[in-house]
């Protein structure tokens, strides 16, 4: 699930892995997720609270996936407990490697970030449009009010 948020919302590693379950609407008229400050994570400071669709394959992925009921709990308990923050991306390097047989070593889980970015921009989608969903960039016509 992680690696897919990573890959069809822009979303950093960081947000996916400290996603809270009150920020992921599966059940809105337009399923999204927030990436905002939360009590679990903070942002850096060049990035942007928003929000982004989902996706059939991100929704397919969370239909067999357990999310935690409590609103305040991380949606991946795995990547993210209260004591300590796990290395998500040392997981997600290890899924590429030994579950997706990937032995590229330029190939890492920030590959997924711009894979998105290179599907946008094949897709024509205005750049600006492309950089607020990633958090690089806020676009006011693009915000999603939630």
């Amino acid at each position: 699930v992680i690696g897919l948020l990573i890959r069809f919302t822009g979303c950093r590693t960081s947000e996916a892995a400290g996603l809270q379950v009150k920020y992921l609407k599966l059940n809105s008229n337009i399923p999204h997720v927030i990436f905002r400050i939360s009590s679990i994570r903070r942002m850096d400071k060049s990035d942007i609270e928003r929000a982004a669709s989902l996706l059939a394959p991100i929704l397919d992925a969370f239909r067999v996936y357990e999310i935690p009921s409590e609103n305040d709990a991380p949606v991946l308990p795995n990547y993210y407990t209260a004591k300590r923050r796990r290395n998500a991306s040392i997981a997600l390097r290890h899924i590429v490697r030994s579950i997706a047989g990937i032995k590229d070593k330029d190939v890492v889980p920030y590959s997924a970030r711009q894979t998105f970015k290179d599907r946008a921009t094949a897709a024509s989608v205005d750049p600006s449009r492309a950089e607020y969903i990633m958090g690089q960039l806020y676009h006011p016509k693009c915000y999603l009010k939630t």
